[in-house]
Formats: structure tokens, sequence, C-alpha cells
């Protein structure tokens, strides 16, 4: 859609220039996006305006199918610097160049510095060491976000496998227990043949031999408390 820059535009037509909804439009007026670009006395967007504070998002930087989150940080801020020619001619005289770049690299030193640690952080500390704050750009901040989502996907997985039990850890388990359990049953004879020898009938020496059998099989009723450490 060939636009007059100079022109203004409706809210919706504005939209339909960037080839964005309506209702985001509205949005970004609303929340100040599109300040210098909006007419309130004659309820049209001032394309030209519009455009250097939000519209060139979606004009050249537009998310396709092939194109990742760095690319696309890499095309919004190179349109930022060409699009906004008196913030930088501003910034120049404010401030020296030099102490710009030093306090620019000091920043990058110190991302570097946390991600080139051979130490192993938590992402608890990536929160803290990893500062997010309204002055990062956008490639910045696409770049500092996928490091904290990694951490927190790692986290995530080490929970995950601490309730999740490997095949073979659970047959170990079953196999100690077992031979555990063999061992206390083949024990019984030895441990009650004095009691049943010298029970008075039968009745007496089948409970002395129940009893037993019952106080084993109690005991790994538990299994809790039950030491399995085959080492053990």
């Amino acid at each position: 859609m060939a636009v007059n820059t100079d022109q203004f535009l409706s809210k919706s037509a504005y939209a339909r220039y960037l080839g964005i909804n309506e209702k985001a439009v509205r949005q970004a007026i609303e929340q100040g996006k599109i300040k210098k670009g909006y007419d309130v006395v004659k309820k049209k967007v001032n394309v030209k305006e519009a455009d250097k504070e939000y519209g060139f998002l979606h004009k050249n930087a537009t998310a396709k199918p092939g194109i990742s989150k760095a690319k696309r940080a890499e095309k919004i801020t190179d349109k930022v610097s060409v699009s906004s020619p008196k913030k930088t001619i501003k910034s120049e005289k404010t401030s020296s160049p030099k102490i710009e770049n030093e306090k620019s690299d000091k920043s990058e030193e110190i991302d570097d510095e946390i991600l080139d640690d051979s130490t192993d952080l938590d992402y608890e500390t990536l929160l803290l060491k990893i500062p997010v704050h309204d002055k990062l750009d956008y490639k910045e901040t696409v770049r500092r976000r996928e490091i904290l989502q990694l951490a927190l996907d790692k986290k995530k997985l080490e929970e995950l496998e601490g309730v999740l039990v490997r095949k073979s850890d659970v047959f170990k388990a079953l196999f100690a227990l077992g031979s555990q359990l063999k061992k206390a049953i083949a024990s019984v004879p030895a441990r009650c043949i004095d009691d049943v020898l010298s029970a008075e009938n039968k009745v007496e020496a089948l409970n002395v031999l129940n009893e037993e059998i019952t106080n084993v099989l109690d005991t790994y009723a538990n299994f809790s408390k039950i030491n399995i450490d085959q080492k053990s």
C-alpha cells in the first residue's frame, strides 16, 4: 500500500498500511508508543511520525519463517539508528563517545564473565547476575531472555529427573528387596525350631511358626524403613 509519509490516516487505515490488526494500533496509542504520531484534534495518525515511533517495527522487522530472533533484532537495531539521527547527535553532545564505549564495554565484560564462567550457575543466581532494565535494546533483551529461558528449562529438567525413576534402578531395588525377604523367610525355622519342638500340641506349634512368619512379613511391608542398599 503506497502512502504519502506526510499523510494523515485513520487508525484502521494505518493498521492496514502496516499489515497489522487495528487493535494493536489503538493499544500503541493508549500506551504512549505512538505519541507525536497521533493528532488528538484530527483523531488521525501522522504516518511520518508514527513510523518513527512504532511503525518501523512492523515495516522492516516482521518475523517470517526462517528468520531467527537474533536476525530480527539486528534489523530493528539498524532501523532505530537510521530513523533516529537526532537522538544519536544529542547523545554525542551530552556525553563523550569514549565514556559511552567504556560503559558499553564494561557491561559486555560483565555478561561475558558470567557466560564464560565454568561454574554451573542455577536459575536463581542468573536472575541476580543478569540485570534487566528499560535501557536495553531489543537485541540485548532477546539475548538475555534466551539465557534465562535456557536456565529455567534446565531447572525444570532437573526437577523432573528427581521425580522420575529409571527402569534399571527399579529392577535393582526390587532384586535387593527380594533377596533380603528370601533370607529372612529362610531363617525362620532356625529361629523358632526350639519353640516348635517344645510345644505341647500341634496347634501351639503352628501358632509359633505363623507368628514368626507374620513378623517377617510385617517388617518388609514397611518399604520406607527397609535398607535395600546392596553394599550394606
